[in-house]
């Protein structure tokens, strides 16, 4: 069982580092500025991270996860599209929600933090979309899971990107295009 107080400085310091990356790069948050706003020291903080990135990656990623347990628990029995198409527009949702923290992450030069969690989300939603799909008709052709995951779920990041920062803001539209980024045997057929 983890420690309660664990619980309270991570969560204080998730709150922390997403208020503070809502207002500039993640890689401009210090230590020392990160700890204040968290009500903690900074022996505190590097008890539980190294970088303020670190503390931003996980934060993302948690926000993420959580989106994605709730969708694969309520739709265990939807169509695989409807059910893919779900998750997405999950993480869609996260992504709106800190527009701030992502559109500053991808246009700081030297702050990957944004396009890595949204890479690993992805792969993850392909990948167990995949082991999901290879048990139903037709036959899928033969691949690599995991470099195909990867291939579709760091392959989805370059439209978001674009869509958060060029001022497109036509959910529709990017749905659309990455649903084109799925091969032709993606969906099954309906029977």
């Amino acid at each position: 069982m983890t420690d309660a107080r664990i619980v309270r400085t991570r969560a204080s310091l998730h709150a922390a580092v997403l208020q503070l990356a809502a207002t500039k790069p993640a890689t401009e948050i210090t230590v020392s500025e990160l700890a204040v706003a968290a009500d903690i020291n900074r022996v505190t903080f590097y008890k539980h991270y190294l970088t303020p990135g670190e503390a931003l990656r996980e934060a993302l990623t948690q926000d993420l996860t959580q989106a994605r347990t709730t969708a694969l628990s309520s739709l265990a029995e939807a169509e695989p599209r409807d059910a893919f198409l779900a998750t997405l527009n999950l993480a869609l949702d996260h992504i709106e929600r800190h527009r701030a923290i992502y559109t500053f992450s991808f246009t700081a030069p030297d702050d990957g933090t944004g396009m890595y969690v949204l890479a690993t989300h992805f792969t993850s939603i392909v990948r167990m979309y995949l082991d999901a799909r290879l048990t139903l008709p037709p036959p899928l052709p033969e691949f690599d899971p995991q470099l195909l995951a990867s291939l579709i779920g760091t392959g989805f990041v370059g439209p978001v990107f674009l869509w958060l920062t060029s001022g497109r803001h036509d959910r529709e539209d990017l749905i659309k295009t990455l649903s084109v980024l799925t091969p032709e045997w993606w969906f099954p057929q309906a029977s």
